[in-house]
């Protein structure tokens, strides 16, 4: 019997995350929808009041597609340390099995890809016995995961430096759109190795202002808000639709990457960091304290810092910012 299950959407990190569970015999997975005013109204009125916000946006959008979908078997990304993420997956399904949902949150344990627990997770959903069939399977959501993460990275680090020099207005939208949606369509392992084409074909066919010098900003912060359009209100397209050039500090990418830690550029920020921040407290907080002064060394004219109101670490990491402005610390924040 197949089982529909689903997984919140965290922007367009969707397009990656239904990639990693499609393949997997016996599920049928379910397309979010995208987050909206009601599914954080339905999450904020079941929540504790100061839980984080992207607590509050993933139960809603549990709610709300258990409720209008029907949807009863949910994924969910759990982390470790300090930050309250590694507790969302049981105690959004006790909120919900209190509220009489009769449903299921399978967690993803991703505090260090290479000890391989997540495979337990893929263990419990596919229907296939057979121990080297089921790796095989395995290897295939990766590496669609992995691809599709990537190009989502590429896509929108071009966005972001191209909205701003845009003759046509509306034009970058209109491509990001049309590439998001042909990659999530593409599930073909082969043709996605050389996707990258398709992604320099769309942008090379675009007409731009050459001669143009915008101010250029970093857009970093905790990742489910970086990433959540909704919950940043659309930063990246309203900046760039305003002359701004926006280099982007977070990415599905590069968070995967540092699980699997491989992450030279969270090193590297985690370095410059050190002398504010030694260690990793949760949420971005540490690589927020490095992506600012590595901003700062390359001359940018802004860094924009967003996260979830009650997130501890990335108040933290704001006070150090602001305790440090303006000396040494003296780009507009």
């Amino acid at each position: 019997m197949t089982k529909k299950i689903s997984f919140p959407s965290m922007g367009y990190g969707k397009i990656a995350f239904s990639a990693l569970l499609d393949p997997i015999p016996g599920v049928e997975v379910f397309f979010p929808p995208d987050v909206n005013r009601e599914i954080i109204k339905m999450g904020a009125q079941h929540s504790p009041e100061f839980v984080c916000l992207p607590f509050k946006i993933t139960l809603g959008e549990f709610i709300n597609m258990y409720e209008k979908y029907g949807i009863k078997t949910f994924v969910q990304a759990t982390d470790c340390g300090p930050c309250r993420f590694g507790f969302y997956a049981p105690v959004q399904e006790r909120i919900m099995k209190d509220l009489g949902y009769d449903v299921e949150i399978i967690p993803i344990p991703q505090e260090d890809i290479l000890n391989f627990r997540w495979l337990e997770t893929f263990y419990k959903l596919t229907i296939v016995k057979d121990k080297i069939m089921r790796m095989v399977d395995v290897v295939k959501c990766v590496r669609l995961f992995f691809l599709k993460a990537k190009y989502l990275e590429d896509i929108r680090t071009i966005e972001g430096f191209v909205r701003c020099r845009e003759v046509q207005k509306g034009q970058t939208t209109e491509i990001v759109q049309s590439l998001f949606n042909k990659l999530h369509a593409e599930n073909d392992i082969y043709n996605l190795h050389s996707f990258d084409k398709i992604i320099r074909e769309e942008f090379r066919n675009m007409e731009i202002k050459r001669n143009v010098e915008p101010l250029r900003v970093k857009f970093a912060g905790e990742n489910h808000v970086a990433l959540e359009n909704f919950a940043n209100m659309d930063l990246v397209k309203k900046l760039g639709e305003e002359g701004v050039e926006v280099h982007l500090g977070n990415t599905l990418y590069d968070w995967i990457m540092h699980k699997c830690r491989i992450n030279f550029h969270r090193k590297e920020l985690a370095y410059k960091a050190r002398k504010y921040i030694p260690l990793d407290i949760g949420g971005e907080a540490q690589w927020i304290i490095g992506d600012y002064i590595k901003s700062q060394e390359e001359g940018l004219d802004g860094f924009i810092h967003v996260y979830p109101f009650t997130c501890m670490p990335e108040n933290s990491a704001r006070g150090i910012l602001e305790g440090q402005s303006p000396d040494p610390f003296y780009l507009p924040i």
